[in-house]
């Protein structure tokens, strides 16, 4: 085995890892986290959605937890003036932020 072997095997598992743990939780648990992530429910005044993102405004955009977030299944992030945020999720955004808005 090669060292690109090597090294294209440790970096595939562990993203596949990352991924399959965060796909195994439940919408209600997953809410939860990105809501944690996002600096706690009393740090998002706005939570609005599109097809594949959350759209937030947030009181301290400082607060966020890119890393959890990525580990959570986002696929990137897009600061929208001081206070926005928009988390790219996938197909599964309007079904979380319909979750996280009941636990807001």
């Amino acid at each position: 085995m090669g060292i690109l072997d090597s090294l294209k095997n440790r970096c595939c598992t562990k993203k596949a890892t990352t991924e399959s743990s965060s796909s195994a939780l439940s919408l209600e648990d997953k809410a939860e986290k990105f809501i944690e992530a996002l600096g706690g429910s009393g740090n998002i005044e706005v939570l609005d959605t599109c097809i594949t993102r959350l759209r937030l405004v947030l009181k301290d955009r400082s607060l966020v937890n890119k890393t959890r977030l990525n580990e959570l299944g986002s696929k990137g992030n897009v600061k929208v003036g001081e206070f926005g945020l928009q988390v790219i999720i996938g197909s599964k955004a309007i079904p979380l932020a319909e979750v996280m808005r009941t636990k807001l």
